[in-house]
């Protein structure tokens, strides 16, 4: 497997099955030769699973140990109830994400019950990822009860404004919208009518809670520049 970061000199030879799925967004099936120049590796955003993003988006908001990450992302953790994770996962995520360079060890904390625990922090490259990923529209419906509200807690944390994700997530489920109504209108009834018309009512339903979280937003921003109190919105 090639390793984030690593530099291939000019005419540099990958074997034949040479994995850069997790770096490149590619596979190599046969022997490849760099003949020009250098090439970097950088890891492709859509790679990823869902707990590995969530385990790279609480690190950009603070290093943490992996038993600290494990209780957030617990049914009853700060994260749990929008994406919960057994402690199993959790270290396995971990120990991806830092053979792909994403994180790093930094330094250790004593520990009430065992052995001094490892602190975990995010990587410069891990952190491009995470801003860029944050930016991101999911892409169906049903991701948005995961992923959405996941970016939407992590950019919470981080203090950035979410307006970016919202207006453009808005704008991918009213093009889902209008897919959705030709869809409807061509369908000649029965079951096909049926699933149609309940994906549409739930894309309506995922634009209005978008509508008023940016709503609830705007106004937390109206009320920090009248140099009023802020106050953090309860995460559903």
């Amino acid at each position: 497997m090639v390793k984030v970061g690593q530099v291939f000199p000019p005419g540099q030879r990958l074997g034949r099955g040479t994995s850069v799925q997790r770096i490149t967004g590619c596979f190599l099936p046969g022997p490849a030769i760099f003949r020009s120049g250098a090439v970097q590796c950088s890891l492709s955003v859509r790679d990823l699973l869902p707990t590995e993003w969530a385990v790279l988006g609480l690190l950009s908001c603070t290093p943490q140990h992996g038993f600290a990450l494990a209780r957030s992302l617990s049914p009853d953790g700060d994260f749990g109830h929008i994406w919960t994770v057994r402690r199993p996962l959790v270290y396995r995520a971990l120990d991806t994400l830092r053979a792909d360079g994403l994180i790093e060890f930094q330094g250790t904390e004593p520990s009430d019950a065992g052995p001094p625990r490892r602190k975990t922090a995010i990587t410069p490259e891990g952190r491009r990822l995470v801003l860029e990923w944050l930016s991101k529209p999911v892409e169906h419906v049903r991701d948005a009860r995961s992923l959405l509200l996941l970016k939407l807690a992590i950019i919470e944390e981080l203090g950035l404004d979410p307006a970016p994700l919202i207006e453009s997530q808005l704008a991918r489920v009213r093009d889902m919208q209008a897919g959705l109504k030709v869809q409807l209108a061509q369908s000649w009834g029965g079951s096909e009518h049926m699933v149609f018309l309940y994906r549409l009512e739930t894309t309506k339903a995922l634009e209005r809670f978008l509508v008023q979280r940016a709503g609830i937003d705007n106004r937390a921003r109206r009320g920090t520049r009248a140099g009023g109190p802020t106050h953090r919105v309860a995460r559903t």
